[in-house]
């Protein structure tokens, strides 16, 4: 008869499977989650489109900065989430994918085979309005609280020199213009800009607010990055045709911008998205023959008017809000004719041709066969340049009775020509580094996402040998380097960019397989209970963006990885 053994017959590896299982319940109950609040199960994909919420930007950088710095986090606990066992996470990973929006995931479920099975936190997220360095600008700029702000000024005197000690401190990037040339202005022609409360109540598109729902989600900024507007910047008056479209959408059919010399400076036709079911043409002048000979589209037209206007342009125009909104683009230093020139006693706007008449004695939109925008922005620069030679009060009746009043007119309306100061901020990757400064960041990019990286660091930072900033040729290559690197990091950010061409009918499903193996291979590579997170940033056209967030679990390692370990 053979010998038992020991255990009762078992084999040696029949008892490390057991203690593989009995190791990997131990590890379960010490393994960090993510507990959703309940604003945040509003957000959740399982919840109907109609009645789900979404989280913003911002929300994902609360969960990065508590995985990261726990309880020292500057911005507190995320409010959409709970993390358990935060001392537990040995590393966190983001991917950020540009290109990708919520409806590729929803559409072509079938092909994220890895995601859906690795990630069951999935969020609806509203992106940033399109501009370059947006989404990592806002997953790693920590907004300084005024509590904060006085402890730094009374230990350093200023912000500004304390920029120069604290590790955690950034300046945000601005641009500054210096034009060179007189301007002939009576007064300052920032006193004509309309204040932010004036745009909102004007009906002027303007920024989401987080949280809120907006009509702006599928607008673009007219630059990346704006200047400081002086007495200097120059203006440009624009006008734009609209006409009908089915479902009684109105588009934009042409655009028409003029420089501050009435020169036409830009003019050209659109191509309507949709099939036009009114052309308006007694207003617009724009026939069905015009129409079919457009070859600009919308977005050709954002672009063109991107590289047109300078980062300190002031756009000049009447009832301007609308031509905004037809080219569904946003612009913060606005004048417009129908708002600074107040000529009835009811207080309400006066059309463009009745003020013309008025105040320059000209007669426009006088053709039968319709209006034209050149001349429209002409009349409106026109008016500006009139008012701003002729005084503050000028065409404006309650501002010449205020004077005849003995009051101050010129105290009144827009921007100061005070200096402007810098606008330092807090910076997620900083507060890392001088909390632990043991911490090592790497950041790997494909070429195609076109980033200035190093801004993203304070000053201080970036000579320091434990951040390393990789960009590669290509989306496979900048995930390979991902992998190999990740044994070492702290922090690793991945930052892809998938070509609209790529995303066609034809090509998005293996498109999109492909990218679901790239966040599978990053996710084998990252260390057990590490947090990965993957966003999909959206597109020029959507907004509408996605975040996945799991920690990585023992379930998903090897087995005979673990049994290693007990053997």
């Amino acid at each position: 008869m053979g010998k038992r053994s020991y255990d009762g017959g078992k084999s040696a590896s029949s008892i490390a499977l057991k203690r593989a299982k009995e190791m990997r319940k131990r590890e379960k109950k010490k393994a960090p989650k993510v507990k959703v609040k309940d604003i945040g199960e509003s957000c959740l994909l399982t919840v109907s489109a109609k009645e789900r919420k979404s989280i913003v930007l911002p929300d994902i950088r609360h969960l990065l900065a508590s995985s990261l710095l726990g309880n020292q986090s500057p911005d507190g606990v995320p409010r959409w989430c709970h993390l358990e066992k935060i001392g537990k996470i040995p590393q966190t990973a983001l991917v950020i994918l540009d290109g990708l929006t919520l409806n590729h995931f929803i559409t072509h479920f079938d092909s994220f085979g890895c995601c859906k099975e690795i990630f069951l936190t999935r969020l609806d997220t509203v992106m940033p309005l399109y501009r370059k360095g947006q989404t990592l600008q806002e997953l790693t700029e920590i907004p300084i609280k005024e509590v904060q702000r006085d402890e730094l000024v009374k230990k350093h005197g200023s912000l500004e020199k304390a920029l120069e000690v604290e590790n955690f401190l950034v300046e945000e990037e601005r641009i500054e213009i210096n034009h060179n040339r007189t301007v002939e202005d009576k007064f300052s022609r920032l006193k004509l800009l309309l204040s932010p409360l004036q745009m909102i109540d004007s009906n002027f598109p303007i920024p989401q607010i987080p949280g809120t729902s907006s009509a702006t989600w599928n607008y673009v900024f007219t630059k990346d990055v704006y200047a400081p507007v002086t007495s200097q910047s120059p203006m440009f008056a624009m006008d734009c045709e609209m006409v009908m479209t089915s479902f009684g959408f109105t588009e934009v059919v042409r655009v028409s911008v003029v420089n501050e010399a009435c020169e036409s400076i830009y003019e050209t036709f659109v191509r309507p998205q949709r099939p036009v079911i009114d052309y308006k043409t007694q207003f617009s002048g724009v026939t069905a023959q015009i129409i079919e000979n457009a070859t600009k589209t919308l977005k050709d037209v954002q672009e063109d008017l991107k590289n047109l206007l300078p980062a300190d342009a002031i756009l000049v125009g009447h009832s301007l809000n609308a031509d905004l909104k037809a080219l569904r683009m946003i612009h913060p230093y606005v004048i417009d004719t129908s708002i600074i020139y107040n000529v009835r006693e009811d207080r309400k706007s006066s059309k463009l041709q009745e003020l013309t008449k008025m105040f320059l004695d000209e007669t426009i939109q006088s053709n039968p066969l319709g209006h034209d925008s050149i001349e429209d922005s002409i009349a409106s620069m026109k008016l500006v340049k009139k008012k701003l030679s002729g005084g503050l009060q000028f065409g404006d009746h309650l501002l010449e009775k205020l004077l005849d009043k003995g009051y101050d007119v010129d105290s009144l309306g827009g921007l100061s020509e005070a200096a402007q100061e810098k606008t330092i901020t807090g910076n997620l990757l900083g507060h890392l580094m001088t909390q632990k400064p043991e911490a090592r960041i790497n950041i790997i990019a494909s070429l195609g996402t076109s980033q200035d990286y190093e801004k993203f660091f304070p000053l201080r930072l970036r000579e320091s040998d434990k951040i390393s900033i990789s960009v590669k040729k290509s989306n496979k290559s900048a995930v390979t380097k991902t992998c190999a690197s990740l044994p070492e990091a702290t922090l690793s950010v991945t930052h892809l960019a998938i070509e609209s061409e790529k995303l066609a009918e034809d090509q998005a499903k293996a498109t999109l397989a492909k990218v679901d193996q790239w966040i599978h291979q990053i996710w084998s590579s990252v260390a057990v209970h590490g947090l990965v997170v993957v966003i999909f940033t959206g597109s020029r056209e959507s907004r509408s963006g996605l975040s996945l967030v799991e920690f990585r679990k023992v379930d998903f390692v090897d087995k005979q990885e673990i049994i290693s370990k007990v053997e």
